[in-house]
C-alpha cells in the first residue's frame, strides 16, 4: 500500500506601479488540475483540527466544534455531546491522528476532498479511520466532514503517485461498473430490501449490513403485535470520486436509515448494543416501547472498473445514532 501525498502550486501576487509598463505580466493561474495538499500540510490541517476538538468537546461545546465539522461529522458530534451531558463516557475523537495513508485529489476546482486514513489506536479500541476532509472554499480551513471505520480485513487499493494526485472522477463516470450517481441509492434499496433488492448481486456482503440485519432480527423476534419500519435514504449524490490505479474509483457519500418502532421493548431485544443507550439520552430519557431513531452512515465503498467487472464493496463504514424522539 502506498501512502497517498501531493504538491500545492501557489499563485504569485506581483504590485505593479503605474509607471512601471515594462515588468513582465504575472504567470496566470494554473488552468490543469494539480493536486491540493502537501503531506506537511495535511499534518498541519491535522493537528490544528484536533486541537480545536479537543478544546471543544472539553466544554461539550457544539458551536466550537462546528468550526471544524461539517456534515455527517457534526451531527455525529452534536448527538454524542448530548449523551455525554446526560452523565455517558465520551471517546475522544483523536486516539490517534497520525496519518498512515492519505489520498489526495487532483483539481482546480472547489470544494475539495483529501482522505486520511489514521493508525490503529493504541489502546486497541476501535478500528482505524478514513476521515473525509473538506475545503468548501478557496480561504477556508479544511473541515472534517465525516469518518468510517476501516476493517483489519481490507486492503488499501493503489493510487497514483504523490506527486501527481489521484483523478477526482465526475459523478456520472461511465468507466465503472456502475456510475457513482447511483452507488448510494442502489445500496439504500439494498439495505430496504435485502435479497429482494434488484441490485442485490452488484454489492458483497458486508459488516455495516450484517449488523443491520442480525440487529433487526432481534427486535422482529419480539415484535408481537407491535409495528416495525425502517426507511433508508442516500440525501445527497457522492461527496468525492477518487479514481483507483487499476481503474476503479473509491466513492465517498452518505445514507440515513430512520427506525420506527410502536409497542416493542427495543432494550430487551439488543441488550449489548449502545443504541438504547443513544436512542434514551437523545429523546432526553427512558426508552419507551414507542421510538423513532435515526442513523447517520458514511459509507466508503470499492467499485471496480467497468473493464474489470464484479461486484462493489463496503471498503468502511460508521453508523451513528445522531437523533431520537418518543412517539
Amino acid at each position: 500500500m502506498r501512502r497517498i501525498g501531493a504538491v500545492l502550486v501557489a499563485g504569485l501576487f506581483v504590485t505593479v506601479a503605474a509607471c512601471t509598463p515594462s515588468l513582465p505580466k504575472p504567470a496566470p493561474p494554473p488552468t490543469s488540475a494539480v493536486p491540493v495538499v502537501t503531506e506537511a500540510q495535511i499534518v498541519a490541517i491535522m493537528d490544528s483540527l484536533a486541537a480545536t476538538l479537543e478544546e471543544a468537546d472539553g466544554a461539550l461545546d457544539i458551536d466550537a466544534a462546528a468550526a471544524r465539522l461539517e456534515g455527517p461529522a457534526l451531527d455525529v458530534r452534536r448527538a454524542d455531546y448530548v449523551v455525554a451531558g446526560a452523565g455517558h463516557d465520551l471517546r475522544p475523537f483523536f486516539t490517534e491522528r497520525d496519518a498512515k495513508w492519505t489520498v489526495t485529489g487532483q483539481t482546480t476546482s472547489w470544494p475539495r476532498v483529501v482522505l486520511v486514513s489514521t493508525k490503529q489506536p493504541s489502546d486497541l479500541v476501535g478500528t482505524p479511520r478514513i476521515l473525509v476532509l473538506r475545503q468548501d472554499a478557496p480561504r477556508e480551513q479544511y473541515r472534517l466532514w465525516g469518518w468510517a471505520g476501516l476493517g483489519s480485513e481490507m486492503v488499501v487499493p493503489d493510487m497514483t503517485v504523490p506527486q501527481v494526485g489521484s483523478q477526482v472522477l465526475p459523478d456520472n463516470a461511465r468507466t465503472l461498473v456502475m456510475a457513482p450517481s447511483d452507488v448510494l441509492e442502489r445500496y439504500a434499496d439494498l439495505l430496504q430490501k435485502g435479497d429482494d433488492s434488484q441490485y442485490a448481486d452488484q454489492f458483497t456482503s458486508d459488516m455495516m449490513r450484517g449488523g443491520i440485519e442480525a440487529t433487526r432480527a432481534k427486535i422482529l423476534a419480539r415484535k408481537g403485535d407491535g409495528q416495525y419500519k425502517e426507511t433508508f435514504e442516500a440525501p445527497e449524490g457522492p461527496v468525492a470520486v477518487f479514481a483507483t490505479a487499476d481503474g476503479g474509483a473509491l466513492v465517498i457519500g452518505q445514507v440515513t436509515m430512520t427506525v420506527e418502532a410502536k409497542g416493542i421493548e427495543v432494550t430487551s431485544a439488543v441488550p449489548s448494543d449502545p443504541m438504547p443507550i443513544r436512542v434514551s439520552a437523545l429523546a432526553g430519557g427512558e426508552m419507551s416501547t414507542s421510538m423513532t431513531w435515526t442513523y447517520t452512515d458514511v459509507i466508503v465503498f470499492m467499485v471496480p472498473s467497468a473493464d474489470k467487472g464484479g461486484p462493489v464493496v463496503v471498503f468502511a463504514y460508521a453508523h451513528t445514532v445522531t437523533a431520537a424522539a418518543k412517539l
